[in-house]
C-alpha cells in the first residue's frame, strides 16, 4: 500500500486517542496539562518490592511469556470482569480499591491494572500531602485542595477545568484519608505508583496492561544501540507482550496493540495496526461511534477527534479510501477467524516486530 503521510498521521491520532481512552482511562487525556507526570514513573525494568504483594495472596499459576519462557493463552472468560466499568462509573475510588486489591492478591490481573489506573487518576490528590505523612484528615485534605485551586484560579484555570478537578478529588479523597495503602505489607512504598500495579498486572497475565506497556518498552529499546544486549532483551519482551495480547483475543487490548503498530517509529507496515484495530471492532469492541468512546471533556479539548457521529470503520474509509479499507477489512476478518480457531502460526505477522525501531527525534 502507498500511505499518504498526512492521512496516516490523522489515523494514528484517532486510533491512539481512542485506545488511550479504552485502556488507559480518560485521565491521561482529560487533565494532561495539570496532572503530575505519574506515567513517567513507569519502568520497563522488573519492579522492586514484589514480595510485599506476594504476601497478600496464595500462589498464582499465572505465567507471562518472557518472564518464565513459557506461554499460555489468557483465559478470555476472565476478561468479562466488570473492573473497567466500575472504574469508569465509580464515584469513590476508596470503595473500589479494597476489593481490587483483594482480587489482585488472588491473581486477577485486570484488578491490578485497575488499581494502576486509579493511581494515575488520583495522582493530583495524592500530591496534596507528603507521601510519608500519617493518615490525613478530610478537613486538612480539603484545605490543601482549596489552597491549590485558589492558586490555580490566579493562574487562569477556567471553571470547567476546576469542576473536573473537584470531581476527581471527590473520587480520590477517601484513599488518602483512610490510609488504604498504609495497611499493606511493607507500608505505603510504591503502592501509590502506576508502575507497581501495572507491572503486577503484567505478571498476572493481563493483556490490557501488556498492550499499555508495549510502547514504553519499544520506546526504551529504540533509544539503545543495535548491539546493546538490553535492546535485544526489550525486543524479546515486547514480542512476548504482542503474542499474549493477540492470543488473548481481548478486543480492547488488540485495539491498543494496533495503535502501537500504526506508529512509524515501531513499524514500517502501519496497515498491520489498522487491521488489528478493525479486528478488535469485529471481535466485540463497540466502534459504532468514535466520539462515544471519548469523554465529552476530551472532545472539548481535542475537537479534531470528535464531531458528528461516525464509526471508527467509517473514519478509516474516509482517510484511506474504500479500496484500501476493503483490503484492511478482509485481513481483519482473517485475524478474527484465526484468533477464534487459535491458529497462532497464521498470526505471526502481528506478534513479531518488523525490525523497525526508530529513536525519538
Amino acid at each position: 500500500m502507498n500511505w499518504n503521510e498526512a492521512k496516516l498521521s490523522s489515523i494514528a491520532l484517532a486510533i491512539t486517542t481512542v485506545s488511550a481512552v479504552i485502556l488507559s482511562g480518560v485521565w491521561l487525556l482529560a487533565d494532561q496539562r495539570t496532572q503530575p507526570r505519574v506515567a513517567a514513573e513507569v519502568s520497563d525494568d522488573e519492579p522492586s518490592g514484589r514480595e510485599t504483594l506476594k504476601a497478600l495472596r496464595p500462589d498464582s499459576p499465572a505465567e507471562v511469556e518472557g518472564a518464565t519462557g513459557t506461554s499460555r493463552r489468557v483465559d478470555t472468560g476472565a476478561l468479562t470482569s466488570t473492573w473497567d466499568v466500575e472504574f469508569e462509573q465509580a464515584d469513590d475510588y476508596g470503595k473500589l480499591l479494597p476489593r481490587a486489591i483483594a482480587a489482585a492478591a488472588s491473581g486477577d490481573g485486570r484488578a491490578a491494572f485497575t488499581i494502576a489506573r486509579v493511581n494515575v487518576a488520583c495522582a493530583a490528590t495524592y500530591a496534596l500531602v507528603p507521601r510519608e505523612a500519617p493518615t490525613v484528615s478530610r478537613t486538612d485534605l480539603e484545605a490543601a485542595f482549596e489552597a491549590r485551586q485558589n492558586a490555580r484560579s490566579v493562574q487562569g484555570v477556567n471553571g470547567r477545568v476546576a469542576a473536573r478537578q473537584r470531581k476527581k478529588f471527590e473520587r480520590c479523597a477517601s484513599i488518602v484519608t483512610s490510609g488504604i495503602y498504609a495497611s499493606l505489607p511493607g507500608g505505603k512504598g510504591d503502592y501509590y505508583s502506576f508502575a507497581y500495579w501495572s507491572e503486577e498486572a503484567i505478571r498476572l497475565g493481563d493483556p490490557g496492561a501488556m498492550a499499555d506497556a508495549l510502547p514504553r518498552v519499544l520506546s526504551a529499546a529504540a533509544e539503545l544501540g543495535d548491539g546493546d544486549p538490553a535492546r535485544k532483551e526489550k525486543v524479546v519482551r515486547a514480542e512476548s507482550y504482542m503474542r499474549n495480547v493477540v492470543h488473548s483475543g481481548e478486543p480492547s487490548a488488540l485495539f491498543s496493540l494496533g495503535a502501537t503498530l500504526v506508529n512509524n517509529r515501531y513499524s514500517d507496515k502501519p496497515e498491520r495496526g489498522l487491521v488489528l484495530s478493525v479486528a478488535a471492532c469485529e471481535l466485540g469492541l463497540d466502534c459504532s461511534d468514535v466520539a462515544a468512546l471519548v469523554p465529552s471533556n476530551v472532545c472539548a479539548d481535542m475537537p479534531e477527534v470528535c464531531g458528528p457521529p461516525i464509526s471508527y470503520q467509517d473514519v478509516l474509509v474516509r482517510d484511506v479510501g474504500s479500496r484500501q479499507y476493503a483490503r484492511i477489512y478482509a485481513d481483519a476478518q482473517r485475524v478474527v477467524d484465526n484468533v477464534r480457531r487459535q491458529d497462532w502460526s497464521a498470526l505471526t505477522s502481528y506478534t513479531q516486530l518488523d525490525g523497525t525501531l526508530r529513536a525519538s527525534p
